[in-house]
């Protein structure tokens, strides 16, 4: 404090180095400390200039105090010592320093304990690096020896200092770190995997450093350390990994002989999520291809050939990729083959990260590579397989950007005949994958004599019958490649696309990939000139129609066709009925498999929806008729016998639904509805008694529709038995109840309707009238005031011809029933007849 309010003297200075001198550790930190005060205004005390030996000699000798404060202070004077003393006094310290540091941050046993001292001490080599780098030539051996056992300190910072220290020794001790590199890479190397990304980042640059300052031997052990930095997760790393490749490229003495090393370790950063490393990497790479090129040019009769002839940017090229310059193509085309075999081995690595640097090398290697390419395909295809097969949906995309890159570059001619082979050998969707980016990228002029091959391959049904939603999310973007690329060129493969697109509608559960594939429709549409789908559809159903016909017999529930063929009903129903003969043929093998009872169940569903809006499917053309005896007799009528089991019962419901679905398309014809009447009359009154309340209902409907017609050639016989309705009055499901009151209305109105019925045919009908009549009346005394009035409903409708058997029924029961309103009603219509 004293130093602070006065000038200090001569005789101030003295006390302070008796106080440093003296054998109290405490007494010593004073004089230190106030040492350390006189530094810090060396205008004010300029005295202390005059004391040069005594400091330096003091700070050596604190350097070795066994205690540690006075041991940092000491590091502390040094370093003031060293910044505020002119350089030619300060020299005459340099071997005593130095000594002192090596033997006390490199000797083993006289290793410095303290963390604290020894980042002090380090600082002083720093320093001495750093402002006495030709003054301290002699000494660089030492140094480099304090900075390999400084390397593996246990204290993150010395490691990083230490780390920058090499690189500060590149500029005018290359011969030092020459002399020792190699013993300076793994002490280096072990800190490229250090926990904080500091250390890391300076043992990057100080590799990379030793690099340019030594041969090829140390590159070689080097050069896989900082491979692995690339996919270190800290941007400041990975920029590091940039910068020093970087300058390898430009300035290593001996690069030529490892440019297929040093390339990739540049250029995978082009593809870099960072920005700043992407721009950094993207400037050295220009740099270094220039450089080569200015240095090739002459001597190298092809690249001459090219700058002076292929001036100008091919017109067929990736408009989201700048087109490097002559020597970065080069560079790259001419080390590719010695990069395939390590992306190769890297995409089977177990790391994700690995996979997607290598796919994203290969990626920029290919827009590099051009048509230099061609020579090496097979590896390139093998490549693109294995990271369109990886799990990481990033690496798959690279691996479809590559194909794209690929089409851009091959002609179709060459990859065709390969990949048609891969897709015959392994229909998979990783070879759908780069078919389609092939597709993508390739000229819509030189693709017009390959589409039908290329489609042929894809719509084989070993290719494209997949449940896999990956799969047909491939084939779907094999179908848009082809009509974005080749446009109205892509109606020479109209019915392979119309195939492909009907395929993922019907095999993939995503709604969005089904409108992606109508869109595809629209497209194709459009492209053929057509006027709408209905016309895309007549023109390519067919063909698929014939081969559901030899195939249907076989189907099953999950079969790839079936849903094909329900799909073709779905999406445009109306074009089924340009071919009702191949679609009932098609039912009918689909129906009389009785081994999968799940696949009838569905198709007797969809056949029924068909059938009640006949207009607008199989009868759109007006010519179903004929075929509709055809669907009761072959494919309902056999689904109607009674069989044991839920499963039988539940192919009934389907089929009764299917039979009224029948009739209802039947009833604007009467010979049709009667012929089809003749073919079912047996199982219709039975199945009235089914265990399925379902079954039944569908039988009442129809019966309904039925009598409604008041067809001649119905038997009188028949209509008489049919008072088995009658019992679904009492049926445990309201709704079948109501049906079967309905149903008996129209049964009385027909009978009442027939004339010219013989007297034994009359006492018959007059019997079954009675019957039929006092049920009904029964009813009325319903619990459901809704049934009540749907009965009542139905009798007050009655032909007049009935009155008389109707108030013989309601006589009986008048005044009995705890519901009388509905049997008033009735008595206020035909009350003028009750005596």
């Amino acid at each position: 404090s004293q130093g602070k309010e006065r000038k200090m003297e001569g005789s101030d200075f003295e006390d302070i180095f008796d106080q440093i001198n003296n054998q109290n550790k405490t007494t010593r930190k004073k004089g230190l400390e106030k040492l350390l005060l006189a530094f810090q205004d060396v205008v004010e005390n300029s005295e202390i200039f005059c004391h040069q030996d005594d400091i330096s000699k003091t700070a050596v000798k604190c350097l070795n105090d066994p205690y540690e404060r006075c041991r940092e202070l000491g590091c502390k004077v040094f370093l003031l010592f060293l910044q505020h003393f002119e350089a030619e006094k300060t020299r005459k310290i340099f071997p005593v320093l130095i000594q002192t540091l090596s033997r006390k941050l490199s000797t083993e046993d006289e290793y410095e304990p303290s963390e604290e001292v020894r980042m002090n001490m380090l600082e002083l080599v720093s320093y001495l690096v750093d402002t006495f780098s030709q003054d301290i030539t002699v000494y660089a051996d030492d140094i480099v020896d304090i900075l390999l056992q400084t390397l593996t300190d246990d204290c993150p910072s010395i490691k990083r200092m230490s780390a920058e220290n090499v690189s500060k020794l590149k500029i005018n001790h290359k011969r030092s770190l020459k002399k020792k590199g190699q013993n300076l890479v793994g002490p280096i190397a072990k800190s490229l995997i250090h926990r904080q990304h500091g250390v890391r980042a300076a043992a990057v640059k100080a590799l990379g450093d030793l690099v340019l300052s030594t041969d090829g031997g140390v590159f070689e052990n080097v050069v896989s350390h900082i491979a692995q930095r690339t996919f270190d997760p800290s941007p400041h790393v990975r920029k590091q990994v940039a910068l020093v490749t970087g300058a390898w490229l430009l300035e290593f003495p001996d690069r030529y002989s490892y440019f297929y090393k040093i390339v990739p370790l540049l250029i995978v950063s082009l593809e870099e999520e960072v920005l700043d490393i992407k721009d950094n990497a993207a400037k050295l790479w220009v740099e270094g291809g220039w450089k080569w090129l200015e240095e090739n040019k002459m001597s190298d009769k092809r690249l001459k050939d090219e700058l002076d002839y292929l001036t100008e940017d091919p017109t067929h090229y990736p408009d989201w990729i700048q087109r490097p310059n002559l020597g970065c193509r080069t560079l790259v085309a001419r080390s590719q083959h010695q990069i395939y075999p390590s992306i190769a081995n890297d995409l089977k690595d177990w790391v994700v990260e690995t996979r997607l640097k290598a796919v994203q090398l290969l990626y920029t290697i290919l827009y590099h590579s051009e048509q230099d390419m061609v020579m090496h395909m097979e590896r390139i295809f093998n490549c693109i397989n294995t990271a369109a097969k990886d799990e990481d949906h990033l690496v798959n995309e690279y691996a479809r950007k590559s194909s794209v890159v690929v089409g851009y570059m091959i002609q179709p001619e060459i990859w065709t005949p390969f990949m048609l082979q891969k897709l015959n050998e392994d229909p998979s969707k990783n070879h759908l994958l780069i078919l389609g980016g092939l597709i993508k990228g390739s000229e819509r002029e030189k693709m017009k004599d390959q589409i039908q091959n290329i489609l042929g391959g894809i719509a084989d049904n070993s290719a494209c019958l997949s449940l896999d939603e990956a799969h047909q999310e491939e084939i779907l973007q094999c179908i848009e490649a082809i009509l974005d690329t080749c446009m109205e060129d892509a109606q020479v493969a109209q019915a392979e696309i119309f195939k492909l697109s009907l395929v993922v509608i019907s095999l993939s559960a995503s709604e969005i990939r089904r409108e992606r594939s109508r869109v595809c429709q629209q497209k194709l549409m459009k492209f053929a000139t057509l006027d709408s789908l209905e016309i895309l559809y007549k023109k390519n159903v067919p063909k698929l129609f014939e081969a559901f016909v030899v195939s249907s017999p076989s189907w099953s529930s999950v079969s790839y066709e079936k849903y094909m063929f329900e799909a073709v009903l779905h999406e445009c129903g109306v074009v089924a009925g340009h071919f009702p003969g191949l679609v009932v043929t098609i039912f009918k093998n689909i129906l009389s498999n009785e081994n999968d009872p799940e696949s009838r169940l569905k198709s007797f569903i969809i056949l029924s929806k068909m059938l009640l809006n006949t207009s607008s499917t199989l009868n759109s053309q007006g010519i179903f008729a004929p075929y509709l005896l055809s669907v009761v007799k072959d494919i309902i009528s056999p689904a109607l016998k009674w069989k044991a089991g839920r499963t039988a019962s539940a192919i009934r419901t389907a089929a009764a639904s299917s039979l009224w679905s029948s009739i209802v398309a039947a009833s604007a014809l009467t010979d049709t509805l009667l012929q089809t009447f003749t073919l079912v009359k047996g199982p219709l009154l039975s199945l009235l008694s089914d265990d399925s309340p379902r079954t039944r209902m569908f039988i009442l409907k129809s019966l309904t529709i039925i009598f409604t017609s008041q067809s001649t050639g119905i038997p009188t016989e028949f209509l008489t038995k049919a008072i088995e309705v009658s019992d679904r009055l009492d049926d445990e499901h309201q709704e079948n109840r109501e049906e079967a009151v309905r149903t008996l209305g129209a049964l009385l109105h027909f009978i009442a309707s027939r004339e010219n019925q013989d007297e034994n045919q009359k006492k018959s009908v007059d019997d079954f009238y009675r019957k039929v009549i006092t049920r009904l009346v029964l009813h009325m005394d319903d619990e459901s005031e809704i049934f009540r009035n749907i009965v009542l409903g139905c009798v007050i409708t009655l032909p007049s011809s009935v009155d008389p058997m109707v108030r013989e029924a309601v006589e009986k029961v008048r005044g009995k029933q705890v519901h009388q309103e509905q049997v008033e009603k009735i008595v206020e219509k035909i009350g003028g007849l009750i005596v």
